[in-house]
């Protein structure tokens, strides 16, 4: 594969991408933060270099312990769909619903037994003042992103689209067993990512200490 691809991304960001030898052949990728503008950034700025070392086939350990931006979502989503890389996920804790959504971009799906799949609202933060008619435009823009992420889900998992949406609605959740026969995962398994070069993706709400783990 001959291809490269480039993102460019704020210098400030500390991704922590270890030795990247051009050798190896697989990555893992630990993402363990809210789905925002700041850490999609961050993976895509991590996906880029590991692609540009030699990396060809990436494990993505995700876990999304707050909810995330539906447009960081979306954006990321696509991202996933078309990078040049082999991808596998796994869901390590628990995904809201923008990271159900980084979930279903990649087509091989596992999740570790206990993790969570939580279907939660979809949100923008709106900053300054705004009139009427740019509070609708802001929900109307919710509603449209909120559509596009049931379609991708229902894409994912083979299920109809109305059913998806009223499952988002319930906020429905599902234990790991539930999110195979949904079409969420495939396999439930412990070995997640296996003996590879790592690299964390840690956002405000990760345990103190946790980067002496992957030391």
């Amino acid at each position: 594969m001959n291809k490269r691809f480039r993102a460019d991304a704020p210098a400030a960001f500390d991704v922590r991408v270890m030795n990247l030898p051009l050798n190896a052949r697989e990555l893992g990728v630990l993402f363990f933060a809210p789905v925002s503008h700041e850490t999609a950034a961050k993976l895509i700025q991590t996906l880029q270099r590991a692609f540009d070392a030699g990396f060809r086939r990436v494990h993505l350990a995700l876990s999304t312990p707050a909810t995330g931006s539906a447009r960081a979502a979306l954006a990321l989503s696509n991202f996933l769909r078309g990078v040049p890389l082999e991808l596998r996920v796994c869901n390590f804790g628990q995904l809201d619903l923008a990271g159900i959504v980084l979930y279903c971009a990649v087509k091989r799906r596992l999740c570790a037994p206990g993790a969570k799949f939580l279907m939660s609202g979809v949100w923008e933060q709106i900053d300054g003042v705004y009139d009427e008619a740019q509070l609708d435009q802001a929900r109307n823009t919710l509603r449209a992103n909120r559509e596009r992420m049931c379609h991708l889900v229902a894409e994912a998992t083979g299920q109809a689209r109305k059913t998806v949406a009223q499952d988002f609605e319930d906020r429905r959740s599902f234990d790991p067993l539930q999110a195979c026969e949904y079409g969420l995962a495939h396999e439930i398994r412990v070995d997640l990512i296996p003996g590879t070069e790592l690299v964390a993706i840690l956002g405000d709400l990760a345990v103190a200490g946790a980067e002496d783990l992957l030391q």
